[in-house]
C-alpha cells in the first residue's frame, strides 16, 4: 500500500465502523410500544374466575398425594430382624444399644431444592438463593443437593437438610 492512501483509509475506517454501528443500533431498536396497548392489558387485569371450594380441595388432595410420592412414610420397625439366621441385631441404626443423637436445631428452614444439570437453586428462610450467593448474615450457600444445602459461615462449614412438608396441611385457600 502507498503511503499516500493512509490518510484516507485513516479517515474511512471510523467512518465506516460509526456507520455500522448506528445502522446496527438502528436496526436492533425494539418496536414501540403504543398506549393502546397497554390501556388493553390494564383493562382485563381483574378479570378472572375463583375456583370452587370443591376444585381447592382436589388440588390440595392432589399436593397431598404428590408430597406422599416425593417423600414416602418411612416403615413403622425400623428393626432388622435375622432371627432365621441364627442372630440377634440391635435397632437399626443403633450401636450397641445407644441412641443416636437428634438433628442440631439451625437458624435455616430450606423448605425447596432445585437441582439440574447447569444450576442450582434453595429457598432458605423464604428467600430464592443459587449456589454460590452470600445470604444476608453472612453464610454462603458452597453445595445444593436434593436433601440438604452446604452453608458456610465464619469458616465453619453445616449441612442443612431440606424440610419435610406437612402433608396434612392444606395450603391453597378456597376463594369466596
Amino acid at each position: 500500500m502507498k503511503t499516500k492512501f493512509i490518510p484516507l483509509l485513516a479517515f474511512l475506517l471510523p467512518l465506516l465502523a460509526v456507520g455500522y454501528a448506528g445502522w446496527l443500533a438502528v436496526s436492533r431498536a425494539p418496536a414501540p410500544v403504543s398506549a393502546r396497548d397497554i390501556f388493553a392489558c390494564q383493562h382485563h387485569k381483574n378479570d378472572f374466575v375463583v375456583p370452587d371450594t370443591a376444585e381447592v380441595k382436589k388440588v390440595n388432595d392432589i399436593t397431598r398425594k404428590l408430597t406422599l410420592i416425593t417423600y414416602p412414610p418411612a416403615a413403622e420397625s425400623r428393626d432388622l430382624d435375622l432371627k432365621i439366621f441364627g442372630q440377634e441385631v440391635a435397632a437399626q441404626g443403633q450401636s450397641g444399644g445407644r441412641r443416636p443423637r437428634p438433628a442440631a436445631k439451625t437458624a435455616y428452614d430450606i423448605t425447596f431444592t432445585f437441582v439440574s444439570a447447569t444450576d442450582r437453586y434453595c429457598y432458605i428462610n423464604g428467600v430464592f438463593y443459587r449456589q454460590g450467593d452470600v445470604m444476608a448474615d453472612g453464610g454462603r450457600i458452597s453445595k445444593i443437593m436434593l436433601a440438604e444445602v452446604l452453608i458456610i459461615k465464619n469458616n465453619i462449614s453445616q449441612w442443612v437438610p431440606v424440610q419435610r412438608p406437612n402433608i396434612n396441611s392444606g395450603n391453597i385457600k378456597p376463594g369466596k
